[in-house]
């Protein structure tokens, strides 16, 4: 029984292990990075997921708006207009 709920752990860990470190590289991305979308996703479910009550929702909003003027921030300060995205 513990061969097998120790093969079961590992099949888990490696299953998650690829969108764990997708969501870890994306979390700095800017609009043109190919991580970006993974980032953008990430948010769209987590804002789902929290919209339960229209507090966390705002919270969460309030949030994401932050990060999108990091982003446009960060976009200025290399140069870039982020046009492309």
């Amino acid at each position: 029984m513990l061969a097998l709920l120790s093969k079961a752990l590992l099949v888990l860990m490696l299953v998650l292990l690829l969108p764990t470190g997708l969501v870890f590289a994306s979390q700095d991305a800017v609009p043109g990075d190919r991580t970006y979308p993974i980032k953008r996703g990430l948010e769209n479910v987590i804002v789902k997921v929290s919209s339960v009550h229209p507090t966390t929702r705002a919270f969460f909003k309030a949030d994401m708006s932050k990060r999108r003027y990091k982003e446009a921030v960060a976009l200025v300060k290399r140069g870039d207009t982020g046009s492309q995205s």
